[in-house]
């Protein structure tokens, strides 16, 4: 089985969440030109504290206080958003996420869309999820997971043509990545079975009876 690269919850638990985190936490008043008001940022700060102490309660208390306070809150909806998706609730997950892409103070929305699709893919919407890693992709070509995570989404829907050309995408833009390696070794490995399977179904439509 094939497994997403930067996936920030789940088997990477409090780590991965707080990696995205982490680039938003040191609130400076502003996302992208927008002034934060100051409660609102205290509010973050402080849900910022409790996810790092694994308080997920008061985390989400924190957030949803500074969404209140200024509902235009890019990274307040984003970290709310990681915190319900690593606790499975994929719906408001989806709802957070999508409500920071239309934020317009926004900083990276590459990041939000490959974790908007992460969350589409595990509440089972496949082509919403492909859709979101192309965006992702499309916004900043650059790092090599949302290609990784796009190849996997592709394999799952049955495209391993378009799988393999983004594995090897994203390998060219990791090389010493294990994981990205694993999953170019895979999904080889069908292709190959594949073409094995292929040659020898012709092989027995021209075969004599």
């Amino acid at each position: 089985m094939v497994q997403r690269a930067g996936r920030w919850w789940g088997s990477f638990a409090l780590a991965g969440v707080l990696a995205v985190s982490l680039a938003w936490c040191a609130s400076a008043g502003e996302e992208a030109g927008t002034s934060i008001p100051p409660a609102a940022e205290e509010h973050f700060n402080n849900a910022f504290f409790h996810a790092s102490q694994e308080n997920y309660d008061e985390a989400v208390r924190e957030y949803r206080e500074a969404i209140e306070i200024f509902p235009e809150y890019a990274r307040a909806h984003h970290n709310l958003a990681m915190i319900f998706a690593r606790a499975a609730k994929l719906e408001l997950a989806i709802e957070h996420f999508r409500k920071a892409l239309e934020c317009p103070g926004l900083d990276e929305p590459w990041v939000v869309h490959n974790s908007l699709a992460i969350a589409l893919e595990d509440s089972g919407d496949l082509e919403g999820a492909i859709a979101a890693y192309r965006k992702a992709i499309e916004l900043d070509p650059r790092p090599a997971f949302p290609l990784h995570n796009l190849a996997v989404a592709l394999a799952n829907s049955g495209d391993l043509a378009g799988a393999l050309e983004a594995i090897r995408k994203a390998a060219e833009l990791a090389p010493y990545d294990p994981r990205i390696a694993r999953s170019v070794k895979i999904l080889e490995e069908q292709e190959f079975a594949q073409a094995e399977e292929a040659v020898r179904a012709l092989l027995e439509s021209v075969r004599f009876k």
